[in-house]
């Protein structure tokens, strides 16, 4: 296991609107055995709600996302896959589904990046379009 610094930047566009980008800052811990990779770090958005914790596991060409916590889901993103699941709130779940139109990763315990876009859909509507850049660096602290 490998401390990493992560740093994540995200953007959700919906129409011809932007919504203002999150760019997170956070400490965790990257594991790789085989063709397996995998980054652990837990998620803080808003500081009234307790951390979420996340796995990303990168293997044979897909992302895996697991968010644990009041809101939890799993998805699967595959470069031009559609990918169907639940989002569990704290109000109940929702359906989502999800396309993935690009998904390059680089990621070692020597650092490196996961580029990520997707349309995301929400009970059937559209939510928006969403782009994630995450940077990982090894982190002795």
């Amino acid at each position: 296991m490998v401390p990493m610094l992560i740093n994540i930047k995200s953007h959700a566009y919906r129409d011809d609107e932007t919504d203002e980008p999150i760019n997170l800052l956070t400490y965790g811990q990257l594991t790789q055995e085989g063709g397996r990779t995998v980054l652990e770090y837990d998620e803080v958005m808003d500081e009234t709600m307790p951390a979420q914790h996340v796995m990303l596991t990168l293997e044979n060409g897909s992302l895996t996302m697991i968010r644990e916590g009041g809101y939890s889901t799993q998805m699967i993103f595959t470069q031009d896959c559609r990918y169907e699941g639940q989002y569990h709130t704290p109000f109940g779940a929702m359906d989502l589904a999800l396309f993935c139109n690009r998904l390059k990763y680089d990621l070692t315990e020597a650092g490196g990046t996961i580029d990520l876009r997707y349309q995301l859909d929400i009970n059937g509507q559209f939510a928006a379009v969403h782009e994630l850049n995450l940077t990982a660096f090894p982190h002795n602290g």
